[in-house]
């Protein structure tokens, strides 16, 4: 066959199938679906905290849970606050029994109506189960947060043996309203308003206290975990409790957040620290280290670089949280009757412990711990290391975490 005629069927063919399948084609032809993994990062980023601070989703803290949180053990609470502000937290404890999906409604319609069996106990708990009593773990989030930023952590606990009351702060989460009606949002307190988030906290401890509801709670043996601003808020409340809260772990916790400072609540909390925050994070991590040298009681500082803020310290530095754990098991469950606290050796890339005041003359070297890992020293005339007042001279205000 002529190569020219052979070229001229061949284009003829081609031609042929165009036109007879371009129609099929163009019926078929509509919106691409995104790829998995694209729809999977635009269905997280659609989640997050309301602007105006009053909506509080469970959904939105999925991405950062492992454990299923709703087959937790664990009862949704409202706790009315003397000026009628309802302050929402779940209660998780060892002496809950998780909870199936189809359990849900069951649990829900006993939580409403708190029904009581013969023999005194609550029939949330089960027929005639004795309660043993567990150490209680408040959970204090940052600003803008909510109980649900701690993810599985309240879970952790329960398996060290602690009941935990993971709340919303008052103007954040469910916390945003008043019995009778009204809504309150954080971004609209006063100075007086920022005082009572922390007082909120002597309620809760006097309704745990009082409450059939709980008896397996151990209000005299009470430690704090708090993150940011939820750390200042742990901080002030454990002065104001300082016979009961044993222990406070205090995650990027700051000089002053909003209106709440750390500097005189210092003098009154005689107990157990724990203090770590992130150097990038470079507010909370000075005010880490003069929180530090302010500390009464027994107390453990650990400096990371690139670990987060609050919250996400302990979300994505497992280190860090199994550490958490074991200094909250030693303060809060041991007995140590006056025995002081050895401190383990900081881990690779900590800031070890200041063994003496900067302000103090300085060794042979002219060196203090913070300078071996690169800091900068602390100017004297700061005073950074100074002792709480009662003037509030060294609050500062910073920016909102």
């Amino acid at each position: 066959m002529d190569k020219k005629v052979w070229w001229q069927k061949w284009m003829t063919l081609v031609l042929g199938s165009v036109v007879l399948f371009t129609p099929l084609l163009l019926t078929g032809c509509g919106e691409e679906a995104p790829p998995e993994d694209v729809a999977h990062e635009e269905a997280e980023e659609s989640g997050g905290h309301s602007e105006e601070g009053g909506g509080h989703e469970e959904e939105e803290h999925a991405s950062a849970i492992k454990a299923p949180m709703d087959t937790l053990a664990s009862r949704e609470t409202l706790i009315e606050m003397p000026d009628k502000q309802l302050i929402y937290g779940r209660v998780y404890s060892p002496d809950l029994k998780p909870l199936s999906e189809d359990q849900a409604d069951e649990w829900e319609l006993l939580e409403a109506h708190d029904e009581e069996e013969e023999d005194g106990h609550s029939a949330a708990h089960g027929k005639g189960k004795p309660h043993t009593k567990f150490p209680l773990v408040i959970l204090l989030h940052s600003l803008n947060g909510s109980s649900g930023d701690w993810g599985e952590f309240p879970y952790r606990l329960t398996r060290k043996g602690y009941s935990v009351f993971a709340m919303d702060l008052r103007g954040h989460g469910k916390s945003n309203k008043k019995k009778g009606g009204g809504r309150i949002s954080w971004r609209h307190f006063s100075k007086a308003d920022w005082e009572k988030i922390y007082k909120d906290i002597d309620s809760v401890l006097k309704y745990f206290s009082a409450s059939p509801r709980f008896t397996y709670i151990d209000t005299e043996k009470v430690g704090f975990i708090g993150a940011s601003l939820g750390a200042n808020v742990a901080i002030n409340a454990g002065s104001h409790n300082n016979d009961a809260v044993k222990a406070i772990a205090a995650l990027s916790p700051g000089l002053k957040y909003k209106g709440v400072s750390v500097q005189n609540a210092m003098v009154g909390y005689t107990h157990a620290m724990f203090i770590t925050a992130s150097q990038e994070d470079t507010y909370a991590f000075d005010s880490s280290k003069t929180i530090y040298h302010w500390t009464i009681g027994p107390k453990i500082i650990r400096l990371y670089k690139k670990v987060g803020h609050g919250t996400d310290m302990l979300k994505y530095h497992a280190p860090l949280t199994k550490q958490v754990l074991e200094w909250l098991g030693t303060h809060l469950k041991g007995n140590l009757k006056g025995v002081p606290l050895l401190e383990p050796p900081p881990p690779p890339g900590a800031h070890a412990p200041p063994k003496k005041d900067p302000a103090t003359k300085a060794s042979t070297k002219g060196k203090d711990a913070g300078e071996h890992h690169g800091e900068k020293k602390p100017s004297e005339h700061t005073n950074t290391h100074a002792k709480p007042d009662s003037h509030g001279h060294k609050d500062a205000a910073a920016g909102a975490h």
